[in-house]
């Protein structure tokens, strides 16, 4: 005796059946509990969107990161994002097994400041480079060193002219103390009080590196 749809009287020799109805209905039924327009938070200036944990660029992971923000209980595999709209293949898991659908959501962006473009803003910084020796050295040196912090995901804020040399001033002193490390710099540090912040004195670094 073949079981009919209780929606659309389909058989169970025409389709799969999750519970008492027909895929083609299940995939409606889902379609109709869905939004069509997902809000995402977008960082006016750099693009980037907030991703639950960070501020992202819009790569695949990160946009579907994101969309999990708003998607609950989906497994979500992006299919095209252009800022203003999003394809999705959803899936989610009922008894009977998985199912997947293709939707398409308008993107309302949120727009927001990130803290990194904030920081960028103000002239934040927390650790300046003093780079003195040869024009052409400490040209080299800067240059490596504003390569490497931008590839870090940190920024360098400013640089300064300085007598026989240039000041590098960068926004994340764990970045510069990486750095160090990986061109094998040697540095004499000091430290500056800048501040307290929960209860914790912040301080600044300054790097002195003779080339």
């Amino acid at each position: 005796m073949p079981r009919h749809c209780a929606t659309c009287s389909r058989t169970d020799s025409e389709a799969r059946f999750y519970g008492d109805f027909c895929e083609y209905c299940t995939r409606e039924k889902i379609m109709r509990q869905l939004p069509e327009e997902i809000e995402m938070r977008i960082c006016k200036r750099c693009q980037r969107i907030w991703t639950g944990t960070r501020f992202a660029a819009p790569t695949k992971k990160a946009v579907e990161d994101a969309l999990h923000l708003r998607l609950k209980g989906f497994s979500i595999n992006v299919l095209q994002f252009d800022g203003e709209t999003v394809s999705v293949e959803l899936g989610e898991e009922l008894k009977e097994g998985k199912i997947t659908i293709e939707k398409e959501f308008k993107v309302k962006q949120d727009k927001v400041v990130c803290g990194d473009c904030y920081k960028r803003a103000s002239g934040y910084w927390e650790a300046c480079i003093q780079l003195r020796g040869g024009e052409a050295r400490v040209a080299k040196a800067a240059e490596r060193i504003e390569k490497y912090v931008a590839h870090s995901g940190a920024f360098v804020t400013k640089s300064e002219d300085a007598p026989n040399g240039i000041d590098v001033y960068v926004s994340d002193k764990k970045t510069v103390n990486e750095m160090l490390l990986y061109f094998h710099m040697k540095a004499t540090t000091t430290f500056t009080l800048y501040g307290v912040k929960q209860g914790r004195r912040v301080y600044r670094n300054t790097y002195s590196i003779r080339l």
